[in-house]
């Protein structure tokens, strides 16, 4: 990333968006009772899709992963290293096409964005919380992980096909997604224990007592004996059977980062604060519901408390960290799905009323302030050349 301070444009726009995502949320959700809303939908989805592509689309050197694949796509004919094969492919036809870098990388955004509502469309009653939260959950993860947001994007439309027993479909959108990363097959194959497995809400104790000794007992040096049976994976010539060939690297004790992951002790209070809430108030939402509004929020919960716990257990191990922050993105349906239940304007208990405060204080604070407005790189690509101090 390229270290540029507060930008103004960069805050406004960044603003704009969430405004956007915020009226179209509500119009969603306005408009979910109806028969035939699919027009509705589209419509109040369309100035979200076009301002995100643009915006997101636009940014540079923003998230680790940037540069990088800006180079792997203007060496694309020759690159440094060869990627899973439908990844390849785009890339290929945009390079033929003559496209410019900044015109692909609003591509990935449109691709990302447009299957996010293709998504949303099956949890409409959600929108007035769900689509301005998942917004606000994928957004970093869209601009720091790239190539597995754009698989991630496919795995979206997998989690709707399981829930409309549409098997064929979700076959096919899951081998879309592992041709773009091979880290999805890690991703879906989790989908579809939760999905087939794991039918009740994991017990709200149980994921509390588990997230704490993860968080503040669990030493992550004791995952080496993973590294051995990982260094038996043979996934051919792509980047995830590099990581693979070495294993002892990145599935290890030596690919502990304490210098960057490093949680400090307030950061993992707050986090813990916020992970335990949404557990705990979570759960007593899902006893509220509908039968099929229940089977989904206890789909996304139990996920969320699975990608909670093991994103905290493997904080400072990259890859693995990386390969259930995909899954993490999920706190924003048991979120929406709290507020669906339990309205801010609606009367209700002292404790819950504290702990929704304490929610959206946390993503306020956390997700809006420190990942959006003070982020340290917030370049356009107008913004070329104005800034050199390059930081990991």
């Amino acid at each position: 990333m390229i270290e540029t301070g507060i930008k103004f444009d960069f805050c406004i726009l960044f603003t704009i968006l969430f405004v956007i995502f915020i009226y179209a949320g509500r119009h969603i959700s306005a408009n979910s009772a109806k028969i035939n809303n699919s027009k509705s939908y589209w419509h109040y989805s369309f100035l979200a899709i076009i301002f995100y592509s643009l915006i997101v689309g636009l940014r540079y050197a923003r998230g680790r992963d940037y540069l990088w694949y800006k180079f792997q796509y203007e060496n694309v004919l020759n690159p440094p290293v060869e990627q899973e094969p439908l990844f390849m492919l785009f890339n290929k036809i945009f390079y033929f096409l003559d496209f410019p870098y900044w015109l692909v990388f609003i591509i990935y955004s449109l691709i990302w964005i447009y299957l996010f509502f293709l998504f949303f469309k099956h949890f409409q009653y959600l929108g007035t919380w769900g689509v301005p939260m998942l917004f606000l959950s994928s957004v970093g993860f869209t601009e720091t992980a790239i190539r597995q947001a754009v698989a991630m994007a496919f795995v979206l439309p997998v989690i709707t096909s399981l829930f409309e027993k549409k098997w064929k479909n979700a076959c096919v959108w899951s081998l879309i997604s592992i041709l773009i990363h091979t880290a999805s097959a890690i991703t879906i194959f989790l989908i579809l224990f939760v999905f087939f497995f794991i039918k009740r809400k994991i017990n709200v104790w149980i994921a509390i007592l588990a997230y704490l000794f993860f968080a503040y007992i669990w030493d992550v040096s004791n995952i080496d004996i993973i590294a051995n049976y990982i260094s038996l994976i043979d996934l051919g010539s792509n980047k995830m059977n590099s990581y693979i060939e070495n294993s002892d690297k990145w599935f290890s004790s030596d690919g502990i980062n304490i210098e960057e992951y490093q949680q400090g002790g307030f950061a993992k209070f707050a986090l813990a604060l916020f992970s335990i809430s949404v557990f705990y108030l979570g759960s007593k939402s899902i006893d509220r519901l509908s039968s099929e509004k229940k089977d989904n929020s206890i789909f996304f919960y139990n996920i969320f408390i699975i990608a909670s716990i093991a994103t905290q257990a493997f904080f400072m191990l990259e890859i693995l960290r990386r390969m259930f922050v995909s899954l993490y993105i999920f706190w924003a349906m048991v979120v929406a799905s709290i507020f669906y239940v339990y309205p801010i304007k609606k009367k209700k208990s002292i404790r819950i009323t504290v702990i929704e405060f304490i929610i959206l204080f946390y993503i306020f604070s956390y997700f809006i302030i420190k990942n959006r407005y003070l982020l340290p790189s917030q370049m356009f690509v107008w913004d070329i050349g104005e800034y050199t101090h390059i930081i990991s």
